[in-house]
């Protein structure tokens, strides 16, 4: 698993906001015309493996609820920051599978 900004257009937008010990997080497939199976990244501090989010909106009718938050355990991931730095992990995720111009935001 490779984590870190798209180099290729059309790609996946992924980001979250947290306020006290909540967070939402937002996930857009910008392809028109395929369809999108990964994992993003969320807090581990307040996502514990098995933590479920919920879709509180998507822009489709039906859509699919993401997977249970799982942890990467060190050295089965790569993290590329912004400014170049490399990580490994451990992390927590969450799978996500998303419609061609989906964007769904998911939460408690």
């Amino acid at each position: 698993m490779h984590f870190g900004m798209s180099t290729f257009a059309p790609g996946i937008l992924s980001f979250s906001r947290i306020l006290s010990d909540q967070e939402v997080v937002i996930v857009a497939n910008t392809s028109t015309q395929n369809r999108w199976a990964g994992a993003v990244l969320v807090d581990e501090m307040l996502n514990p493996v098995g933590k479920q989010f919920r879709v509180l909106y998507s822009n489709q009718d039906q859509f699919e609820t993401p997977g249970p938050v799982v942890e990467r355990p060190d050295g089965s991931v790569v993290v590329t920051e912004i400014d170049g730095g490399v990580s490994h992990g451990p992390l927590h995720t969450i799978s996500v599978n998303l419609r061609p111009m989906e964007i769904q935001i998911l939460g408690k």
